[in-house]
């Protein structure tokens, strides 16, 4: 199997590549973003964004950034805005366009800053309002029990996965978390696991249950040990059948898995197991606070939706207060008995 590039390999690429005129403008940019300590996958995602441009300008005959106009700018607004997917023939969703036309408008304001250009074309740029989206779905800890049960821990694979899927139970971390774990990133007598250069390259310190400090034990003892032979030494906890270090989308793939075995066909494998977490803690009696820094969320805000997915609370609030929640009424009981008689 092919492994995926790196981040930064994809940055190597982009920055190193022969370049159009609008590439050399927007090699400082991205260079600048490395200056700030951006993430590597922030990088990558807002190069691509420009390099989306560039193919779009070059496909009109825009060769040249002096050539831009603000009107083609807005062009390329409406072409996101009908723009279909050529598969499924759906539109691009409004958060989507919004994080493409971001990307551009704040290009060109640094073009215009540092007076590269005389005139920022994407000023008056209008960006569409994000849809406020909930997750699609979410486990019951009954399916999530289901899917954990579907792992052949008899094999050395299946102990793999069986602690990768309650790794991702229990701490709630992110796909590119989990795939970046060390060894050492461990401490089963104090049950944390230590989550380093998580998203907005933030370390941060997440609780794990005790199952799921025994079955990634077992794995390291036992599967870990045999594979990583197989390659030049390295520190990342999970690895492929060959040793190398475990891809997000390989993850992606081997949670998808054992949901289908388990019939489950809600949609979503890895972030979906993170939402479930989040959703059932809070159903639990976990504060947002607390669910905040276990999630790694920035903002409370992002956190906050989990209030409107926890439906159960707000259930218990209707059944005590809703005068129409106690069931049938007794006139609506009666209107519905046969009648004896007939017609």
């Amino acid at each position: 199997m092919p492994h995926e590039l790196s981040p930064q390999q994809h940055i190597d690429r982009i920055l190193h590549r022969p370049q159009t005129s609008f590439e050399r403008l927007q090699q400082p940019y991205l260079e600048s973003m490395v200056q700030r300590n951006c993430s590597e996958r922030t990088i990558e995602y807002w190069a691509t964004n420009l390099y989306r441009f560039n193919n779009w300008c070059a496909a009109r005959a825009i060769d040249d950034i002096s050539d831009v106009t603000p009107e083609i700018v807005n062009a390329y607004r409406q072409y996101l805005f009908h723009h279909r997917n050529p598969d499924t023939n759906k539109p691009l969703k409004f958060s989507t366009q919004s994080c493409y036309l971001v990307v551009i408008r704040r290009w060109f304001h640094w073009l215009h800053k540092r007076s590269i250009l005389a005139d920022d074309m994407a000023q008056d740029l209008e960006i569409p309002k994000p849809e406020e989206r909930l997750p699609v779905d979410v486990l019951t800890a009954d399916e999530v029990e289901s899917t954990m049960n579907q792992t052949n821990v008899e094999r050395p694979m299946g102990i793999r996965d069986r602690a990768i899927l309650e790794t991702f139970y229990s701490t709630a971390i992110r796909a590119s978390e989990l795939a970046n774990l060390q060894l050492c990133d461990l401490d089963a007598d104090r049950k944390v696991l230590i989550v380093r250069q998580g998203k907005g390259k933030k370390d941060r310190v997440v609780p794990i249950g005790e199952r799921a400090v025994h079955w990634i034990q077992k794995y390291a003892a036992k599967v870990r040990s045999i594979l990583a032979e197989q390659t030049q030494p390295h520190p990342k906890l999970f690895v492929t059948r060959d040793g190398h270090p475990i891809t997000r989308n390989l993850l992606a793939l081997i949670v998808r898995r054992y949901m289908n075995k388990a019939g489950i066909e809600k949609q979503g494998s890895c972030h979906l197991l993170r939402h479930t977490a989040a959703t059932l803690m809070l159903e639990n009696g976990a504060d947002l606070r607390s669910l905040q820094l276990f999630l790694g969320h920035a903002r409370l805000s992002t956190t906050q939706t989990y209030t409107h997915v926890s439906i159960q609370r707000l259930q218990e609030v209707h059944n005590q207060t809703h005068p129409a929640s106690a069931g049938p009424h007794p006139e609506l009981d009666i209107l519905e008995r046969p009648d004896p008689g007939g017609v």
